[in-house]
């Protein structure tokens, strides 16, 4: 039987779902139009109320939908990306800086005795670099490394008991381009695009390059005739050992600047207020930092161990830039530096 009651019903969303996690956010929205209450009375019927009533009731729920409309379809397909971004930016997630250079420098630190090189499938305990030997010889470009090495006692302090996240960065193209030590994260970036980036220290460990076991490990290294011969080597320069070592992991993922219109990927994050998204998944490089402590060119093994028990190490800039190029020149040309034949 008609009750006399007639009144629309409302045009509901299908409800957005909205996932934000710090910057990343996913956001997928479809909507339909608003439909406005009308209202009609028609009298009670019996003890029931009356039309206009439970039209009124109907017509607020309506309104409310319709204002979650409104507001829902600031954050669907059919605004601009402007509009997209200032939504973002004022109800979504909180902007994520680009990295700057002291940003890197802090989680990528670069010193004047401290070399990154790639990764070494060879190497399964990074520890097992410290003590390796390197010399420079004349008229060569390239560190070589040496067939002995110094059995150092290891700092059990320096040990790392579990994996470390050091940083976490927004990387742009001008960034990428001018860090050196970034040449290492196997991602190009156009202008539009730019990368997080996640530095984790995975393993280091640190020799005991002083004192009475530092002491006794180069004495005992001396003794080996192989090292005496090397030492008194006329062509022979400088003598380089490893005292530090750290393994790090390089997560990345790529992403890409939106523009409405054009679908996103299933992860997205506010950079400097603009929306970037990404449909790749975190790609990872392994690298690794070798602190080198560096003796000159001595005449004999006996000037050799005075310059070690003075303490007379390479400090000058130039020298250190010198040894460091050659390190790299011998890194980049093995497919191993823990292996002497590689």
């Amino acid at each position: 039987m008609d009750s006399g009651l007639s009144y629309p019903q409302p045009a509901g969303p299908r409800y957005n779902k909205e996932r934000q996690r710090g910057g990343v956010i996913a956001i997928y929205a479809s909507m339909k139009p608003c439909v406005p209450p009308t209202m009609r009375c028609t009298g009670r019927l019996g003890s029931r109320p009356s039309a206009c009533e439970l039209t009124s009731v109907r017509s607020q729920a309506s309104s409310a939908l319709c204002n979650t409309n409104r507001k829902e379809q600031v954050m669907g397909g059919n605004s601009s990306t402007e509009h997209i971004n200032k939504t973002m930016n004022s109800e979504v997630a909180t902007a994520k800086p680009v990295a700057t250079l002291n940003d890197l420098r802090q989680a990528l630190p670069t010193t004047d005795t401290l070399r990154y090189v790639k990764n070494d499938t060879f190497i399964a305990d990074p520890t097992l670099l410290l003590g390796r030997v390197y010399y420079e010889k004349v008229g060569s470009n390239a560190l070589i490394p040496f067939h002995t090495r110094i059995t150092v006692a290891v700092d059990e302090r320096s040990l790392l008991k579990s994996p470390q996240t050091m940083s976490e960065l927004v990387i742009d193209s001008k960034m990428s381009a001018s860090a050196e030590v970034l040449s290492f994260v196997s991602l190009s970036l156009s202008n539009d695009e730019l990368y997080e980036l996640r530095v984790i220290n995975n393993a280091a460990g640190r020799a005991q390059d002083s004192g009475d076991a530092w002491d006794q490990a180069l004495k005992k290294w001396l003794d080996n005739p192989l090292s005496q011969q090397l030492i008194n080597n006329k062509k022979v320069g400088s003598v380089s050992v490893v005292t530090g070592v750290v393994q790090k992991y390089l997560t990345s993922k790529k992403y890409r600047k939106f523009e409405a219109g054009a679908k996103g990927g299933g992860w997205g994050v506010n950079v400097a207020g603009s929306l970037y998204t990404s449909s790749s998944e975190f790609q990872l490089d392994v690298i690794y930092g070798l602190d080198l402590v560096s003796f000159g060119r001595a005449e004999d093994v006996n000037e050799f161990a005075e310059n070690v028990a003075l303490g007379k190490r390479l400090t000058a800039p130039d020298e250190l830039a010198s040894v460091s190029a050659k390190f790299y020149n011998m890194a980049s040309s093995r497919a191993s530096i823990f292996r002497l034949n590689a």
